[in-house]
């Protein structure tokens, strides 16, 4: 017996996202920078030296900006480092005692 054919009723597609401009640009980045700034200064508080680049990650984390997560990596890895004493060359990887 043959088989029957199937017909598809619904084809899915990807969804057409429409990003709209003001006249300024995007402005998202600026944003989302100063939210992590203000996030950052607000944890250090509370934290200490590991509240930046945590509130940095969870900022990036929550608004989807991968830059912010990279920079908050770079941060957490940089201080990391320092803990290991055979790693740890006096300096900082970010550029002098900073961190």
């Amino acid at each position: 017996m043959a088989r029957r054919k199937t017909r598809t009723r619904y084809v899915r597609r990807a969804a057409k996202r429409v990003y709209s401009r003001s006249k300024g640009g995007n402005m998202k980045p600026f944003v989302n920078g100063a939210i992590a700034g203000v996030a950052a200064e607000a944890a250090q508080k509370y934290i200490g030296r590991w509240g930046a680049p945590v509130a940095m990650g969870a900022v990036g984390w929550y608004f989807k900006d991968n830059t912010l997560k990279t920079i908050s990596g770079l941060q957490i890895g940089s201080m990391v480092g320092d803990m290991i004493p055979m790693i740890s060359g006096g300096g900082s990887a970010l550029g002098g005692g900073a961190y």
